[in-house]
């Protein structure tokens, strides 16, 4: 029969104090005893997973099912939501760049009316016997007023917003530009995964500059 969660708790709580009481004393009997219950604490710990692993299951099982049932109504719906974000995303650029066409339109007319402008003012001054005064119209800069593009559409409760990220393009050459650059040393991050596989591998014989073996103790203690 299991044991009350109550009764567990109890005795969790009775082996902490025990620990705290142990060893007091740097001698082989107290030693020895520390060991002892060590090994009690790990026969605790496995009834302890026991006691606890059907309902850890459940709960598992009962979450994996959720996640799977929400994923599955959800799936449509951000299929949906791709298909019209596309869509949307394809029709600003359109908007774009008919906003640039209609811009550029605008702007060789207004380009074209000036200098219109500018060659009858120029013939009108010729016309009146002021040909040094037409050439200086004639020659001088073409000012085109700033044309505005149409504001694109607004829609409510949706925008585009523009995201920008990184690639490397070549690993070497960034770390190269690190070592010279250490202001930059951020954009690096070290593979603490890869160096502990190497100082496990080599112990205190790694050598790598920027880099030592460390070792750390763990009591392992069986039931």
């Amino acid at each position: 029969m299991t044991e009350p969660k109550s009764k567990l708790a109890t005795e969790a709580e009775g082996w902490k104090l025990t620990a705290a009481l142990s060893l007091e004393e740097f001698t082989v009997p107290a030693l020895e005893e520390a060991n002892t219950f060590l090994r009690g604490i790990a026969a605790m710990r496995q009834k302890i997973t026991e006691f606890c692993a059907p309902n850890i299951k459940r709960w598992h099982d009962g979450h994996k099912q959720a996640i799977a049932e929400r994923d599955e109504l959800l799936r449509p719906v951000e299929e949906a939501k791709a298909i019209l974000d596309d869509k949307i995303r394809k029709y600003r650029a359109w908007e774009r760049a008919e906003a640039q066409k209609a811009q550029e339109a605008a702007a060789k007319a207004a380009r074209a009316e000036a200098e219109a402008q500018r060659k009858a003012e120029a013939q009108a001054l010729r016309d009146a016997g002021e040909e040094q005064a037409a050439e200086m119209v004639a020659e001088a800069p073409i000012v085109i007023p700033n044309v505005r593009a149409e504001a694109p559409v607004k829609l409510e409760g949706t925008h585009i917003r523009t995201n920008w990220g990184a690639e490397v393009t070549d690993k070497l050459e960034l770390i190269a530009f690190v070592a010279a650059n250490p202001v930059f040393s951020h954009l690096l991050d070290v593979s603490m995964k890869e160096c502990n596989k190497l100082a496990k591998a080599q112990k205190q014989n790694m050598v790598i500059p920027g880099l030592r073996a460390v070792s750390s103790e763990t009591v392992i203690t069986k039931a």
